[in-house]
Formats: structure tokens, sequence, C-alpha cells
């Protein structure tokens, strides 16, 4: 009998290592960026660490974020869970019969406040420097009246210098048939590729 419960025991344990666990779809770092560190963070100067406990569903979708680490800042603790719930996708976990199943999921990010530190893009093997947030006005007949920077993370050369006085990078603003003045809105990010 005691044979019997064993060979059981070990059969339920190699059952249990074909089981696969949740993976996600892509790099869980393309989730997070410079343009989705929260306001409020930025503004305290926060960085930390932030670690949540997803749960998958068995179609692959986050259910529910716990924190489990705070970064110590509440903003960051929850842009973590926020963008994790939206952005997060999985392939579902799988029994041992390969059937899906719902799972947890540890999910660590490292807030780092943009401009403080070269930011490494995993998949690509790019370095992000920064970006700039520009603003260009355009008078009615398109050309371009002024720009300037309205956000930057980074000390990078003025991308303004690309758009002079007087140029028609644009094409015509319109309303109501009439042209009329206008403000483009650009974020610019500045990279370096890894060889």
């Amino acid at each position: 009998m005691l044979g019997l419960l064993a060979m059981a025991l070990s059969s339920n344990a190699a059952a249990r290592n074909k089981a696969e666990q949740a993976k996600p779809v892509q790099n869980p770092g393309e989730w997070f960026g410079s343009n989705n560190y929260p306001v409020e963070a930025i503004r305290a100067n926060a960085e930390g660490r932030t670690i949540a406990r997803l749960t998958i569903d068995e179609r692959g979708l986050p259910v529910r974020c716990e924190v489990v680490l705070s970064a110590g800042n509440g903003d960051l603790d929850k842009a973590t869970c926020d963008l994790a719930m939206v952005q997060g996708r999985f392939t579902p976990a799988r029994d041992e019969r390969g059937r899906p199943v719902s799972s947890l999921y540890m999910l660590p990010v490292r807030w780092v406040l943009p401009g403080n530190r070269t930011l490494i893009d995993l998949d690509n093997g790019r370095h992000l420097l920064g970006d700039h947030t520009i603003e260009i006005l355009l008078d009615e007949s398109g050309a371009v009246k002024g720009c300037k920077v309205v956000k930057s993370t980074a000390d990078l050369p003025d991308p303004c210098r690309t758009f002079a006085v007087g140029a028609r990078p644009f094409g015509l603003a319109r309303k109501g048939g009439k042209a009329v003045p206008a403000t483009v809105t650009m974020t610019l990010l500045a990279y370096i590729d890894a060889d």
C-alpha cells in the first residue's frame, strides 16, 4: 500500500512539472515608459520598485492586481496595477492535461524618473536617451510661426531647429472649410542603437 501511495505522489509531481505557467505575450517593459510615469510621482521626485501579484484567468487576461511590495509611493504602485491590468496579455497557464487554467504572475517594476538614467529597450537593443514634447505654431497659410519645447526628459539638441520659421511641413489646418492658425504637438524619442 505504501508503495502505491509513493508511486501516486511521484506521478502527481511529474504531472505538476508538465503544467505550464502563464507567460506574457510581449515584454512587460513595453507596458511602461516615460509617457506613463505618474505626474504626481514626477512632482514628488519619486522612484522605486513595485512588485505586483497578478491573477491571470484562463483566457490570459489579468483579472486582479495586488501590490505585494510597495515602491514607497502610492502613485507608482497604482500605476503598476493600472498599466498591467490594461496592457497585460498572457499565454494562459495550463494544467497537466494541457487545459488553460487561472494562475498567479509576479510582476516586478522598477520606476526610474525619465532622464535620470539611460533606459534600455530590451526587445530591440536600443538605449532611450529621453524625449521632447514640442509645440509648433502655424499661421493660417500653414507656415511655421514658432516652436517651443514644452517638456524634455534629457539634455538633447533642440528639436525645434528642424522646423524653420516660414516652412510648411504640415499643410493647412481647416475649420468650417476655412484655413485657420493651428498648434501641432509632437513627442519625439531619442535613441542610440546598440550594436
